[in-house]
């Protein structure tokens, strides 16, 4: 019995991330080639097409993608269907620490820069303390803007000292 539980168990975890995987693969299929079609992209990503289907489908019930018909060629048969990304679906944020500043970008999910600052940071605090002092606040003016933050990046050039709390080696 037990090892039968521990199959079903198995069997259930290697079911969601191969979801979790397909469905990363078809997130980074169409930002690679934006348009793209449910075809290409099984065949591209080596998946079966009612597997693309039905990702795509469900990215598409929560607003993620759009699909966008294709203008009809000369051939016979049902017209492809690009997907493209969402542009107001949410947001990406990008944050550059320098050693005196912050450079914080917003892009859709089309890849466009939608917001951007520069914000000085206190060069006297402990990067960590100096960072999170000026991008809270920058924060919340984006959420303000853009309620839907996807995902926030933060990027250091240089190597940090952790027992100092410093930015070294900076070579911006």
């Amino acid at each position: 019995m037990l090892i039968v539980k521990l199959f079903l168990e198995t069997n259930v975890l290697s079911i969601k991330l191969s979801r979790t995987t397909n469905t990363a693969g078809i997130i980074n299929s169409l930002w690679q080639s934006p348009g793209v079609s449910r075809i290409d992209m099984a065949m591209k990503l080596g998946l079966d097409k009612s597997t693309v289907t039905k990702t795509v489908n469900h990215l598409i019930d929560i607003g993620m993608i759009v699909e966008q018909p294709q203008a009809v060629s000369g051939k016979g048969g049902r017209p492809k269907v690009s997907l493209l990304f969402n542009a107001e679906f949410g947001v990406i944020i990008g944050v550059d620490v320098n050693s005196d500043a912050i450079k914080v970008s917003v892009i859709n999910l089309l890849g466009q820069v939608i917001y951007h600052d520069m914000i000085a940071i206190d060069t006297q605090a402990l990067i960590d303390k100096a960072v999170a002092d000026a991008l809270l606040p920058c924060i919340e003016t984006i959420q303000s803007l853009f309620p839907r933050i996807l995902a926030i990046g933060i990027g250091m050039p240089g190597l940090i000292d952790p027992g100092k709390g410093q930015l070294h080696v900076s070579h911006s």
